[in-house]
């Protein structure tokens, strides 16, 4: 069983990847990003379409590149061109080593096409004005709204929970959908 947890920066996802039951396996789609970042031919890449200034100590600086991003919506794209097709196969490769039952991580879920691949899918929502307060000690406001113009939402996700509240609240939510899908996870194990 797969399932991947979704939604905009801020909204939640990783916390309540969290509350899964300890014996699932994650897969941090952002972190398996960090990753591709370290590549050689990633970053050789990275400073031919950005220039020499992104790199800080022989690694891609992630401040320095979101400042370069922020110059041209064209760079966005150009980034995407470049990491999205080795992280997908980052995560497909995580995927095939990961046995049993898998929650991923991840913000990218339509652009990394990982739709295809799980059973269920979580989106974690809340409102604009929730997500940036959560948001405000991580991004400066014009990096937080970069990053929230090229997140695609997903549109049809199984279940959705609008987490604008606690996160014993996040959690109750979340294990309410969990009941509904064990049923046919016991069906599916045995």
């Amino acid at each position: 069983m797969i399932i991947a947890v979704t939604g905009y920066t801020g909204a939640g996802k990783t916390t309540a990847v969290q509350f899964f039951p300890k014996s699932w396996k994650r897969v941090d789609v952002d972190a398996l990003g960090h990753g591709v970042l370290k590549k050689k031919q990633i970053k050789k890449r990275l400073v031919a379409q950005f220039g020499k200034r992104i790199i800080m100590r022989g690694g891609v600086d992630r401040q320095k590149l979101r400042a370069k991003l922020l110059e041209s919506q064209n760079y966005i794209t150009e980034l995407n061109k470049i990491i999205h097709p080795f992280l997908i196969r980052e995560v497909q490769k995580s995927l095939k080593e990961t046995k049993g039952n898998v929650v991923i991580d991840c913000a990218l879920l339509k652009e990394v096409k990982l739709e295809r691949c799980v059973d269920y899918i979580i989106l974690i929502d809340a409102p604009t004005n929730i997500l940036k307060k959560r948001q405000k000690a991580f991004w400066t406001k014009q990096e937080w709204e970069l990053l929230l113009r090229n997140q695609k939402k997903i549109m049809n996700p199984d279940f959705i929970i609008e987490n604008t509240g606690t996160k014993k609240e996040l959690k109750q939510n979340l294990n309410k959908i969990l009941t509904k899908i064990m049923p046919k996870l016991k069906k599916i194990n045995q």
